[in-house]
């Protein structure tokens, strides 16, 4: 066990306080503290959040012991204990490379453009329960992630697997002197980060570095000048290669779905379930490793066997009782386990919340330290319900302080789910792949046609930071979330926001705002269109309403003195120029008596929206608005003697007007990934369907409503479940938008229909059941919005209601 005056030594810092404690787990994110006892919290000053602003809340709540490089006021200086560094990160680092240094065990390390995270599952799921492994949990291979992953080593690991990737020159270092791999595989090279390097060389490596030390380099060898560049590199190191023309130690044949593998005198046939080149290479190297690693020909045909081309990430969707199911069971590991505790306690949407566990196969420890480490996360997180799977868990079922059953299969567990009132609950998958709890998920799962929205929450959270970027430190961010949050959804959007502890939410109506406090979100709320029928809603569930006219101030103002309110919270909405609603300049000084006799309002803030902030061809106007905004508020903080906070910009204000910042921005369509300043943002919507089915037209047939797809040569042609029912608008038919299937664009043939439309897909290898993706980051919604003549916040809004939303998360 380590204590905080090793840490201090081992990172050569400054110990403050009797630094006697003993230090069991690592955290680096304030909001995932379950277990404060043993805490060592590292306070990482990162380019969103300052780890050090949350260290008084983590000592009310028990944590006694961080790593700072800045020491906080002195009244908490006396209630912890502190080790003082000057880079917190680079003293995680340390305490991982230490904690490294006490095992002497096989360890693979991973690394590459892509690929990275699938192969590092596929190797763990080919050794399956015949080895204790540690393992980076989900893609924790960043330079917090891998110290993270590394401390996770326990005394019954027989093999450690971590992926390391990097963004900057001289981060592979620092990560190599953590993980210390033996036995090291590349996995390919491509553009990915690709702005921070002077050229791909140096990318290449730069990305070497990490198997310095390595006793083997697994690789493709592709004799091009990357192969050269790694052979080059393993002068002092062994090289371990396939490749399906060149020289290697397994070579590899692609024939018909078909891959044929040989190895010194072992040849293999395997049948595959997936045909895409990048899922090929990265079975081919986790072939390559196994065949390295010894293992004979039968081992390798049941864990090829094993291997599914399966979502490498979180899913969360609808169920069928009121009820939201959180699929995280492609892989099951402690990383893993805690990341997805942690995800369900951020679920407030429902009152109750279920943990369904399968026993853990892909661990570092032995059983009896597995279960007790298992209970400890559970009993911490204290789901009002745990279903268990598996002997293992049943052995150990006495650890488990809750309201838990447990059953032997999960054949046992379906047969039993009738029996648990599981209506309005939050339930966690969380399982091996060999318990198939996709089973249990088609079961709770509310049955929907085909056609998906995939919302992806990762590609949310980084777009939030980006903007949180860009703001000065005294300003802060009102999300909206009107419009069910632009289409993506309304509770699961206002929960991930929450969580990232952003200011405000913004709703256009008050029945929007109390179905959110109905979920759970307790942030304050901003409702941009009170109605004098919301003023009950209002009050009950603390709703903040923006009065933009007389009517609304006065009826508003009589109301609350009727409940007895006092400093009740109000938004006014001034008009600078977009003329839609607010008071005018000329309205201000009967604004200010007005509210001078409402004894019951308290004015939150004072805002104003710009008209046309993203067309720099109207930027004279913006900066006008701005100029009569300011002389408004001057105002108002003149007449009531105190600073009135403000807020002007949109999501395109926040990239191209800083200096209009104040105290609030408003971010919106800027969240789902769209950029006036190209900025590297993520598309986070992925609408998707599938083929229903295929048929041949001859010439002179035609093609759906109105005989408008007419045919002059022969033509395959393809059904989608989606049509202008669920937004695909009709505007789109006859070659005027085009959908996205296997990489390539298929144009629209015929009129579309309510619930379906006919792609051409002539000469295209495409089969009933393949995925077809009318936008995400395949196909950007600006260019679909193109294609319609409107713009993206019109096709993210249009996608109907009864289209399923899936939340994804890696």
């Amino acid at each position: 066990m380590l204590n905080l005056k090793k840490v201090a030594e081992i990172s050569q810092g400054e110990c403050l306080g009797s630094c006697s404690g003993q230090v069991k787990y690592l955290l680096t994110d304030s909001r995932k503290l379950t277990l404060p006892e043993q805490v060592l919290f590292f306070a990482i000053p990162g380019k969103y959040h300052n780890g050090h602003a949350y260290i008084p809340a983590l000592i009310k709540k028990g944590v006694s012991q961080f790593v700072v490089s800045e020491l906080p006021e002195k009244q908490w200086l006396e209630k912890a204990d502190f080790v003082k560094v000057h880079d917190v990160i680079s003293a995680l680092q340390s305490v991982a490379a230490w904690w490294r240094s006490h095992f002497s065990l096989p360890v693979i390390g991973v690394t590459g453009s892509n690929g990275k995270t699938i192969v590092k599952e596929w190797i763990a799921q080919s050794l399956g329960d015949t080895v204790r492994m540690t393992r980076t949990p989900g893609s924790y291979n960043s330079q917090i992630g891998v110290p993270l992953s590394v401390w996770m080593l326990s005394d019954g690991a027989q093999f450690g697997l971590f992926e390391a990737g990097i963004s900057f020159p001289g981060e592979m270092e620092k990560l190599q002197t953590i993980i210390k791999p033996t036995i090291g595989l590349f996995t390919n090279l491509g553009d990915a980060h690709q702005e921070n390097f002077s050229s791909f060389t140096q990318k290449l490596e730069e990305k070497l570095r990490l198997f310095k030390n390595a006793d083997v380099v697994i690789y493709r060898n592709e004799g091009d000048w990357v192969s050269e560049k790694i052979e080059a590199y393993c002068t002092e190191r062994k090289k371990f290669t396939w490749s399906f023309k060149e020289e290697a130690d397994v070579k590899a044949h692609l024939d018909d779905g078909v891959l044929k593998v040989q190895y010194a005198n072992q040849k293999l046939s395997l049948s595959l379930p997936f045909s895409d080149k990048a899922s090929v290479e990265n079975l081919m190297h986790t072939i390559t490793l196994l065949c390295y690693l010894g293992y004979d020909s039968d081992f390798i045909y049941r864990a090829v066997a094993k291997i599914r081309a399966v979502p490498m990430r979180l899913e969360q969707k609808s169920g069928k009782a009121h009820n939201t199911i959180i699929n995280d069971s492609y892989n099951s590991d402690l990383g893993s386990l805690s990341n997805a505790l942690d995800f369900l306690e951020q679920q407030k949407q429902h009152p109750r919340k279920v943990l369904v566990l399968s026993d853990i196969f892909q661990s570092g420890y032995a059983k009896e330290n597995l279960y007790k480490e298992v209970s400890v996360l559970v009993n911490a997180h204290k789901p009002d319900l745990m279903l268990g799977v598996g002997k293992d868990l049943m052995q150990y079922r006495e650890l488990f302080h809750l309201d838990s059953h447990f059953f032997k299969s999960t054949t046992e567990l379906i047969a039993a789910l009738g029996d648990f009132d599981l209506t309005d609950t939050t339930i966690l998958l969380k399982g091996s792949r060999a318990f198939h709890f996709e089973e249990v998920d088609k079961i709770l799962e509310e049955k929907t046609h085909r056609t998906v929205l995939e919302v992806n929450l990762n590609a949310l959270t980084h777009n939030l930071n980006y903007f949180k970027s860009l703001l000065k430190p005294e300003a802060d961010i009102i999300v909206m979330v009107k419009a069910f949050s632009y289409g993506s959804g309304s509770h699961e959007i206002a929960n991930i926001l929450q969580y990232h502890r952003v200011a405000y939410l913004a709703v256009a109506f008050a029945d929007e705002g109390v179905d959110l406090r109905a979920r759970g979100i307790d942030l304050p709320i901003m409702v941009m269109n009170p109605h004098i029928s919301d003023f009950d809603s209002l009050v009950r569930y603390r709703l903040e309403p923006v009065v933009f006219d007389y009517g609304m101030l006065l009826s508003l103002g009589k109301y609350l003195v009727q409940q007895g309110e006092r400093r009740f919270p109000v938004h006014l909405k001034l008009n600078t120029g977009m003329n839609r609603s607010g008071f005018n300049p000329s309205d201000i000084d009967n604004l200010i008596d007005e509210l001078k006799k409402q004894p019951a309002m308290y004015v939150q803030t004072a805002f104003s929206h710009l008209a046309s902030s993203d067309e720099p061809m109207h930027d004279k106007f913006t900066h006008d608005q701005a100029r009569v905004y300011n002389t408004m508020c001057k105002k108002l903080e003149l007449a009531f003697d105190r600073n009135i906070r403000k807020h002007l910009l949109n999501s395109a204000g926040i990239e191209r007007f800083r200096e209009y910042q104040f105290d609030y921005v408003r971010l919106g369509i800027g969240l789902y990934g769209i950029s006036v300043a190209d900025a590297d943002l993520k598309q986070v919507g992925r609408l998707r369907t599938s083929i229903a089915q295929i048929r041949d037209v001859m010439p002179g047939e035609t093609v759906g409503y109105g005989r408008s797809g007419e045919v002059e040569n022969p033509k395959k042609i393809a059904t989608i479940p989606i049509g202008y029912a669920d937004g695909f608008r009709r505007i789109l038919s006859n070659g005027r938008g085009k959908v996205f299937i296997n990489g390539n664009l298929y144009p629209v043939i015929g009129n579309v229909c309510m619930d379906m439309t006919m792609i051409d897909i002539t000469g295209a290898n495409v089969e009933v059941g393949d995925e077809v993706v009318i936008f995400g980051p395949e196909l950007p919604i600006e260019e679909v919005a193109g294609w319609l003549e409107t713009i993206p916040y019109e096709v993210l809004t249009s996608v109907a209601a009864r289209v399923k939303r899936i939340y994804v998360k890696d």
